[in-house]
């Protein structure tokens, strides 16, 4: 366990690499190799270096992917196989198409994203550099040459990268961020974003006027997704701009959305999300200011048009 001085620093990509760790202990074993060498977690970098160098963040030929295993563990029987032992594993997937070619990928799609972006910090040197590279997937993206599932891979990886990425805070000034996909995938980062941490460089003045300009503001889906971030930054303002619109204006940009909850879908779903936060929320202590912010969520999650809804939680809370 992580002492809690090292807790508040985490990211996603310490927390996968203590999941290589764990996970090499099963590969080494089965591959009957040094567990010392970590065998593990060379297999899954260098695969999504390969992804992110010669398929813009897509998916591997399996045979690629075997042959970088076995430069790795060497002269293996597929009983013990590293690449066979990975996918044992549960750590990658394997997975043919309709005209017959085989592809490699890793088992949790998220996963794939924070390898390939820890890729991006070893391959390019500067934080130029990196701006410049990501820069270049995002216009590959742009081309319309990529299926729409390559597409949502290249943006995915991205996306994994920025909200890990401190650069010099000027860099954040870059116009690109502006609009276009670049400033869809750094708000979309925003979630995964450790904003407490000290080498946090995307400050929350910055963010905060950021997204006082987004279009999607308003989006209810992501205000309950994100609620840490409106928490933090937002639900104030978030308030205020439902309290001056006009009632019109709000069923069309808030009420129609809190609707859309009621969708046999996305009912069970939001559900457990308010649940969430109704047990870490409580409304006896409705004058912390954290509780302030809850209930304004609560409340406008009422303005909807679906009363019987409303009894129902009101029951339950």
């Amino acid at each position: 366990m992580l002492p809690i001085d090292k807790r508040k620093e985490i990211d996603i990509l310490l927390l996968y690499n203590l999941y290589f760790r764990k996970c090499n202990k099963n590969v080494s074993r089965w591959t009957d190799e040094d567990p010392q060498r970590d065998v593990t977690t060379t297999l899954m970098y260098s695969i999504g270096r390969r992804s992110l160098e010669k398929y813009h963040c897509c998916d591997i030929p399996r045979r690629i992917a075997i042959r970088i295993a076995n430069k790795i563990c060497r002269n293996r029987l597929w009983s013990n196989n590293l690449y066979h032992s990975a996918v044992k594993e549960n750590l990658l997937m394997e997975y043919g198409t309709i005209d017959g070619c085989q592809f490699t990928t890793f088992q949790y799609d998220n996963m794939g994203d924070y390898v390939r972006a820890t890729n991006l910090f070893v391959q390019d040197k500067t934080d130029e550099e990196r701006f410049e590279h990501i820069k270049r997937l995002l216009g590959y993206c742009a081309q319309g040459t990529m299926t729409q599932k390559e597409k949502v891979k290249t943006l995915n990886t991205v996306t994994a990268f920025l909200s890990v990425w401190n650069p010099d805070e000027k860099l954040w000034d870059k116009p690109d961020f502006k609009g276009g996909l670049m400033r869809a995938c750094l708000i979309r980062s925003l979630s995964t974003r450790n904003l407490a941490s000290s080498k946090n460089t995307l400050h929350p003045e910055f963010v905060q006027n950021f997204l006082k300009e987004d279009e999607n503001l308003l989006n209810v889906i992501r205000v309950f997704e994100q609620f840490n971030l409106y928490k933090t930054l937002l639900m104030p303002y978030l308030h205020d701009r439902l309290m001056t619109m006009s009632m019109l204006e709000r069923d069309e940009k808030w009420t129609i959305g809190v609707n859309g909850l009621l969708d046999s879908y996305r009912l069970s779903y939001t559900e457990n999300i308010i649940l969430f936060l109704s047990t870490k929320y409580d409304y006896r202590y409705i004058f912390n200011m954290r509780s302030i912010k809850y209930s304004y969520l609560q409340i406008w999650r009422l303005a909807k048009s679906a009363t019987s809804y409303n009894h129902k939680k009101d029951n339950k809370d």
